[in-house]
């Protein structure tokens, strides 16, 4: 397998060699405008000036990467650590630089999400590939950005804004009986703009137990006014699917229904150098599960958890830099077969600063102060310097604690094989980290060493295989790691071949553990090499080829390469293409012994019928 990696790394680099060794390349490089980052701290910034480690993902790169769902695209993202039961956007668990998926906060729109009951859930987004405008990932801790569960980073999937008017289809046909149709439409409507989308993809699934029905409906509305904007959403995913070994692997035959509505309205409202940002939400998850499908009503689950949310994030300029403070209150109920019936309310202030000194020095301390019921009021700093050496690279160093509360399935689960813990502590840690960046236009290089001290870090843990797995509170783990970036964008061209942008990364963790001896479930089966490869290539200049490839090796041990493509070309309006997942059959698994899919290859059209 690694032969014909190689091989392929080989062909593809001498292709780039060939064209920009060819006289009549034009070697004009178009710059790009500074992006603007909303992640990384409370006041959005640019993309040059961010003092974090952050990946910002496009909507045209979410176009090249062989992909239908939102955890297939985070694969391929630096420090990211996507361990999927199955493919297709059926479930994931992520992580960022070796936390677990629970210690990974989730936003949608930058409204937290995050489901209550189990982690399992966080990644139901009712969204698809072609809602999202890009995705930001913040590494390392965000606690005073965020409060609670971004504890090892975030991820904030962000959606096209409803603007102009456009009526676009899609149908994707594929391996295991794969099937996709997808129609979006965006339109105005008197003062108000509008985006509505629907998505249904089915399969028979890669192996028996392994079939899937994933229903999404998203609506959006915006309205502006002057110098403000006000806007309003409503997003619906409804999914059934076997889940093969998803939990246990004494059995296989569990099967899973799951929904999800989010309902979020809010604004931006301008009043000279003051910016107000309000926002109501709503989300409701339902979960059906089936340990045994053979036998449904042996042994079967159902919960339903709601989260109510209200915030106010209020902005100041002044000579003095920018400051922002940000109120929440929410809360968390849970109706639940098996974990009974809690709910529990939190509120918290969070305050930031941001100051230039000079013009190459930048600062942003900031802290959050939170209240949890049953957990007590906790207060969580944060600072960020970031120092600009010339034009086209910056050094950053950034410190900050961060924390999590247990879920309720954490708390309350009892099944056979696994048993919760009611008596848990909250989680917490103190990051630490320095790094640089360099922007050349032609290419950009990152690099950034970090350490994660947790305590009272919370795992599913069993001393003897045939024990089931209890949830403790893990004395002490240290997790340290190194990142690096580079990425090229020749902007050459030749008749027969150009070269795209070529990426490549690499990632290494390492953690100590200071505790007894036990099986780890989660919190020590991290990625400890993880390296990505792409390559964008453009033949006749007709046929587009984007290139993805993986290499991943966990801290316990298994490994594996695994490489996606895609070939696309449009005629005006019309989009066809060709992806494959895991294109040399690769046998690995992202998490416990639940196998991946071999290679899955998918055919689609899509048709915009955009105004002019």
């Amino acid at each position: 397998m690694r032969q014909t990696l190689i091989s392929i790394v080989i062909a593809l680099l001498g292709s780039t060699a060939l064209v920009l060794g060819n006289d009549t390349v034009d070697t004009t490089v178009q710059q790009l405008p500074d992006s603007i980052v909303v992640t990384a701290s409370r006041a959005p910034s640019t993309f040059s000036e961010v003092t974090r480690s952050v990946t910002v993902i496009h909507a045209n790169e979410l176009q090249r990467t062989p992909s239908l769902s939102v955890a297939d695209l985070l694969i391929h993202v630096p420090g990211v650590d996507v361990r999927r039961r199955s493919v297709h956007g059926v479930q994931a668990d992520i992580g960022i630089r070796g936390a677990t998926s629970s210690q990974t906060l989730v936003l949608l729109n930058g409204v937290r999400i995050a489901d209550p009951q189990t982690s399992h859930h966080s990644f139901d987004l009712p969204v698809t590939p072609s809602d999202i405008q890009r995705i930001e990932v913040l590494r390392g801790g965000g606690s005073r950005l965020y409060g609670p569960d971004a504890f090892g980073g975030v991820i904030n999937v962000i959606t096209s804004s409803a603007a102009g008017r456009d009526l676009r289809f899609s149908l994707v046909q594929g391996q295991h009986r794969l099937s996709e149709q997808t129609v979006s439409a965006v339109f105005p409507a008197g003062p108000v703009s509008h985006r509505l989308s629907l998505a249904r993809r089915t399969s028979e699934g890669h192996r028996d137990n392994t079939e899937f029905d994933i229903k999404n409906l998203s609506y959006t509305a915006g309205a502006r006014t002057g110098a403000s904007s006000f806007d309003f959403s409503a997003q619906y995913v409804d999914k059934e699917f076997g889940a093969h070994r998803f939990y246990s692997d004494a059995f296989p035959d569990e099967w899973e229904a799951t929904s999800s509505l989010v309902l979020s309205g809010g604004g931006h409202i301008q009043a000279g150098l003051v910016t107000l940002s309000p926002r109501l939400i709503w989300r409701r998850h339902k979960d059906d599960f089936v340990l045994d499908s053979n036998r449904p009503d042996w042994y079967r689950n159902r919960h339903t958890t709601d989260l109510y949310g209200a915030e106010l994030q209020a902005g100041v300029e002044s000579a003095w830099g920018t400051t922002t403070v940000a109120g929440e209150v929410s809360r968390e109920e849970i109706t639940s077969s098996n974990l009974g019936d809690h709910s529990r309310d939190r509120g918290g202030l969070l305050v930031e600063h941001s100051v230039k000194i000079g013009a190459k020095v930048a600062l942003l301390p900031g802290a959050a102060v939170y209240w949890h019921e049953g957990f007590g009021w906790q207060v969580w700093p944060g600072l960020d310097v970031g120092y600009r050496t010339n034009e086209w690279s910056r050094l950053f160093v950034t410190v900050g604690r961060s924390y999590r509360i247990p879920n309720y399935t954490d708390l309350y689960y009892v099944s056979p094989a696994n048993m919760g813990n009611p008596d848990l502590s909250a989680e917490k840690a103190w990051t630490y980290e320095a790094g640089a960046a360099v922007d050349r236009g032609l290419w950009s290089a990152r690099a950034s060493v970090f350490t994660r001290e947790g305590r009272d870090l919370i795992d599913w843990a069993r001393s003897d295989a045939s024990d089931p797995w209890q949830v403790l509170n893990v004395s002490r783990v240290t997790t340290s790691g190194l990142e690096l970036s580079f990425t090229l964008t020749p902007g050459v061209e030749s008749p027969i071949l150009s070269v795209g942008q070529v990426g490549l990364a690499y990632t290494y963790l390492d953690s100590d553990r200071s505790t007894g001896n036990f099986d780890s479930k989660y919190l020590l089966d991290h990625l400890s090499h993880q390296a990505n490869f792409s390559f964008d290539l453009t033949w006749l200049e007709l046929l587009e080829n984007n290139w993805r490839v993986r290499y991943q090796e966990r801290l316990q041990g298994s490994e594996a390469v695994v490489v996606d493509a895609r070939l696309a070309f449009d005629i005006y309006d019309l989009g066809i293409f060709v992806e494959a997942s895991n294109l040399f059959n690769e046998a690995y698994s992202e998490i416990g012994t639940v196998p991946m899919p071999g290679r899955w290859v998918w055919a689609g059209l899509s048709y915009s019928l955009s105004s002019r």
